[in-house]
C-alpha cells in the first residue's frame, strides 16, 4: 500500500493546473485536498479506527467513542453483535428500553446508531463493567507540511486528485470549469464503484452533514 506525501500531492495536482502556483497557492491547494481525502474516505471507508467505552449497569444509550464517524460494526466483550433498526427493536421488543440481561435473561445481542453521535445496545447490560469496541470510518489525519503522509491505494489517490483539481477549478468559470465537470463526473463515478455503503447521494451534501456533526 503505498504512503503518498502531501508533496507528491501537491505536485500530481499543480501538473494539472499547468503549475501555475500563483494562481492556485499552496493554502487553497491542501485545503482542497484534505477535503477531497474527507469526502473520499467517507464513501469508501478505507481509514478506520476502533474507540471503546465500559458499559455502564442498565444503561440503553451510549455516546459514540471520539474518533468513530461513521460506525460499522460493534462487539460486546470480543463477540460481534447484531445491528438493527429501530422498527426492528419496536416491532420485535416492543419494551426495548427498558429491556436488561437480568429481566429478560438475553445476552447483549442487538445495536443500532442514533443519528451520528449516539448508540443503543439491547438488552441493556444490567451487570456492568464490560467492553464495547466500535469500528467504523475515521475522520483522517489533515495533512499540514510536505512530508505529512497518507496511505491509500492508487486508485483511491486518483480520486482525490480529481476532486482536489475540480474544486480549484470551479472558479475559473467558462469552457476550464466544464471541461472539468467531466473530470468531476469521472470521480464521482470512481465513488460510486468504490463505496461501502448501498445508495450514495452527492458528496457536497452529504460531507457538510457530516461535518456539521
Amino acid at each position: 500500500m503505498p504512503n503518498v506525501t502531501l508533496s507528491n500531492l501537491w505536485s500530481r495536482v499543480w501538473s494539472r493546473l499547468d503549475n501555475n502556483t500563483q494562481l492556485y497557492e499552496t493554502a487553497a491547494l491542501t485545503y482542497a485536498i484534505n477535503e477531497s481525502i474527507r469526502i473520499t474516505n467517507i464513501f469508501i471507508g478505507y481509514i478506520q479506527t476502533t474507540g471503546t467505552l465500559i458499559t455502564r449497569p442498565n444503561q440503553v444509550w451510549y455516546p459514540m467513542p471520539d474518533g468513530v464517524l461513521i460506525p460499522m460494526k460493534l462487539q460486546f466483550e470480543g463477540s460481534f453483535i447484531e445491528r438493527v433498526s429501530l422498527n426492528y427493536l419496536g416491532e420485535t421488543f416492543p419494551n426495548w428500553r427498558a429491556d436488561t440481561t437480568a429481566n429478560t435473561g438475553y445476552a447483549v445481542s442487538h445495536w443500532m446508531t442514533s443519528g451520528l453521535d449516539k448508540f443503543v445496545i439491547h438488552p441493556a447490560d444490567s451487570i456492568g463493567g464490560n467492553l464495547i469496541s466500535i469500528t467504523g470510518v475515521a475522520e483522517p489525519t489533515v495533512l499540514v507540511n510536505a512530508s505529512d503522509t497518507i496511505s491509500f491505494p492508487e486508485e483511491y489517490s486518483e480520486v482525490i486528485e480529481d476532486l482536489a483539481f475540480t474544486a480549484l477549478i470551479m472558479k475559473e468559470g467558462g469552457k476550464i470549469m466544464a471541461d472539468g465537470m467531466a473530470v468531476y463526473k469521472q470521480a464521482i463515478s470512481k465513488l460510486k464503484e468504490f463505496s461501502r455503503w448501498q445508495a450514495m447521494r452527492q458528496p457536497v451534501q452529504s460531507v457538510q452533514m457530516v461535518q456539521r456533526r
